[in-house]
């Protein structure tokens, strides 16, 4: 450190207890490949103090992602109820760290994403009067590019849905079904934005949290039709069809997508780093350029 301040003497535990296992750059799906150091001078807790940087290029390992949607998993936080609190202080066994992801960076990261098609399919029964119904539903989709916004990240995605209906008439007498019919359901969804934040877990099985991006997904208003003329038992509860599948299929399909584009950036304990624990406090959002997390290190 090149300039004088109360913090040069300062020795973070953090780093001085702290051995890199031979793993340390594969994270979940990339590669962190080291490109140099770069310092700056700056303020820290309008004290003057130098920063030393680690600069790095990532590389997608182009591994098929997971669900992510483990019952080690608990409560999710988004980024904006996360600040940093004023009363904060700087003690010699924590210190804050700081990491910053390029737009560039977070495409690569998410390259699997945009070259694996995901299929979700789900169904469900529902009846009026004498006629019952199974609904099947369908969805492919699969990422395009990553966008980075002022407050959070978004993602368009290209997907094509559909379904089948597979209705019949319950005869209360002799309790056996007739008129069996089936039909296809067309959905038409013009657009769908995965709006992502950056959310800090807490995996029971490591005992520690993890850093991810959650997405939020958003689906314009879908356009769901039953295929050719309606013959009965189907004209029966056409009209709930369509209205529980824009409700209840796409909420399933919703629930599907987020849980299957959950993107971990760091694992607990930064993949098994010995004295290492990083526990999120902040995101900020620089449009058409990066993001960049603000978390405590501790030796816990």
């Amino acid at each position: 450190m090149h300039v004088q301040s109360e913090f040069n003497t300062v020795v973070p535990s953090v780093f001085s207890y702290t051995e890199l296992p031979n793993t340390w750059n594969y994270l979940n799906g990339y590669e962190a490949i080291f490109l140099r150091f770069a310092y700056d001078e700056g303020l820290l807790e309008i004290e003057p103090s130098g920063y030393l940087f680690m600069l790095f290029s990532v590389r997608s390992l182009m591994a098929i992602p997971s669900c992510s949607c483990s019952s080690s998993i608990l409560e999710d936080t988004r980024s904006e109820d996360m600040a940093i609190s004023r009363n904060d202080v700087f003690e010699e066994a924590d210190t804050w760290v700081t990491i910053g992801f390029s737009q560039k960076a977070f495409n690569d990261i998410l390259r699997p994403y945009a070259h694996f098609v995901h299929r979700y399919d789900g169904k469900y029964t529902l009846g009026k009067d004498i006629v019952s119904a199974t609904v099947s539903h369908w969805m492919q989709y699969h990422a395009g590019e990553l966008n980075v916004l002022s407050d959070r990240v978004e993602v368009q995605v290209s997907a094509n849905a559909g379904g089948e209906v597979d209705a019949y008439a319950q005869d209360r007498i002799f309790l056996g079904g007739f008129g069996y019919k089936a039909a296809k359901i067309n959905v038409d969804i013009n657009k769908i934005t995965l709006k992502g934040y950056i959310f800090s877990r807490y995996n029971t099985e490591w005992r520690a949290s993890e850093l991810s991006i959650k997405p939020d997904v958003v689906f314009s208003d879908p356009n769901v039709e039953i295929e050719g003329l309606l013959p009965w038992p189907i004209s029966e509860i056409a009209e709930m069809v369509i209205k529980r599948y824009g409700s209840r299929a796409l909420g399933k399909i919703k629930e599907n997508i987020n849980n299957n584009m959950t993107v971990i950036l760091l694992f607990p304990r930064f993949n098994g780093m010995p004295y290492f624990n990083f526990s999120f406090l902040r995101a900020d959002f620089f449009a058409d350029s990066s993001v960049v997390i603000t978390g405590r290190a501790s030796d816990d």
